[in-house]
């Protein structure tokens, strides 16, 4: 159970508290202190990987790549917070690999691979693409920064597009 949005039942100082209302409560403590939200990053906050530069900004909302090309984008959390589902709105050319890696560095500069798929020979078509497993749900510690990587090799890489990047996370 989550913490509701709204008081469910007020009670005056000498009305009896129920036992129900208490045993919700303290669920919702004891359990998911936040419930699961998604945040929305778009792609133009993408930086360049290397020499493999080939992106570019489409004023429709994505990116595009013009060739092989590899970038990073951010995930916004804080301290305690859980990340448990990635999702891409992705765009390929029936040739193309796109290998999507979801990336954990701590405060110590500890670097580890939480997840890494490829989505191979999509159509020229917006699809959603979710990072499927192994996919461990991760718990933020003070420092820590998660990022997504998101390379394109294949016969065909011009014009494969990534939309928006949908992530879902909640706080233990």
């Amino acid at each position: 159970m989550t913490l509701p949005l709204a008081r469910q039942l007020t009670i005056n100082a000498t009305d009896p508290i129920p036992s129900d209302l208490l045993n919700k409560l303290q669920d919702a403590i004891v359990g998911n202190k936040k419930p699961s939200l998604t945040r929305v990053v778009a792609p133009f906050t993408m930086a360049a990987l290397g020499s493999l530069v080939a992106w570019t900004t489409i004023g429709n909302g994505y990116v595009q790549s013009t060739g092989a090309a590899n970038g990073l984008i951010p995930l916004y959390m804080e301290t305690g917070d859980r990340i448990t589902g990635v999702t891409v709105s992705s765009w390929g050319t029936g040739a193309a690999d796109v290998t999507h890696q979801l990336h954990l560095t701590t405060a110590a500069m500890a670097h580890s691979l939480l997840s890494n798929v490829v989505d191979s020979n999509r159509a020229a078509a917006w699809g959603d693409f979710v990072y499927g497993g192994p996919f461990v749900p991760y718990q933020l510690n003070a420092g820590d920064v998660v990022y997504l990587s998101i390379g394109v090799t294949g016969v065909t890489p011009a014009g494969c597009r990534i939309g928006n990047i949908r992530y879902t996370y909640d706080r233990l």
